[in-house]
């Protein structure tokens, strides 16, 4: 857990360790994360990821593909940011997503491809 703490963006140097097997979850709640670096959770594709979460921080958008090698994350959770455009591909490659939490946001609208290919949700 890297809750409340004055962290302003996550980039893919910091998740790229094969060490981290076990890893289960990352919450990064409350901090001052405004960006989140293209694939940064990439070298976490072999681990049984369950939960990312990342509430009453400063997201503003989100990269299209920036969850894209997270296909076992089960939950997705961006509660109380500043999140706007909700992009198509933005949930591409996320296989076994089962809940993807948005509440508190800034959303007015969602394209209607958004949940294309997420059978588990």
């Amino acid at each position: 857990m890297l809750d409340s703490n004055s962290v302003t963006s996550l980039e893919k140097i910091r998740f790229i360790l094969t060490i981290l097997t076990e890893l289960e979850e990352i919450s990064v709640n409350r901090c001052e994360i405004g960006k989140i670096t293209l694939r940064v959770f990439s070298g976490l594709v072999r681990v049984n990821f369950a939960l990312l979460s990342m509430c009453g921080n400063k997201l503003l958008e989100m990269t299209p593909h920036t969850f894209e090698k997270m296909n076992r994350l089960a939950n997705l959770v961006l509660v109380d940011n500043f999140i706007e455009p909700l992009e198509v591909d933005i949930l591409w490659g996320l296989i076994n997503l089962e809940y993807f939490y948005l509440s508190k946001n800034k959303l007015q609208a969602i394209p209607p491809d958004v949940f294309l290919g997420l059978s588990k949700i």
